[in-house]
């Protein structure tokens, strides 16, 4: 089994990499440009975890999946995915 430790990285991983494909959405849906402190966050985020995307719907899905089950795990509902 994992220990605590290991599921809660890898849950906050998920959960950054499903906030920045949000976060990028809403942006080129409204044509709105980022905030520095979002642009920074997505800079830190691009040098820790590398490829960023674009995710097609199947990876998108395998994305949430993953973030979902993980929150389960930590005692979260089922498909409890916000960001």
């Amino acid at each position: 089994m994992r220990s605590l430790n290991t599921i809660q990285k890898a849950e906050n991983e998920f959960f950054e990499k499903v906030w920045f494909i949000r976060h990028q959405s809403i942006a080129d849906k409204t044509e709105k440009t980022l905030s520095k402190e979002t642009l920074d966050k997505i800079q830190t985020m691009m040098e820790t975890y590398g490829d960023l995307g674009p995710y097609n719907d199947y990876e998108l899905g395998m994305l949430e999946g993953k973030l979902s089950a993980l929150r389960w795990v930590l005692g979260s509902d089922w498909n409890f995915l916000d960001t």
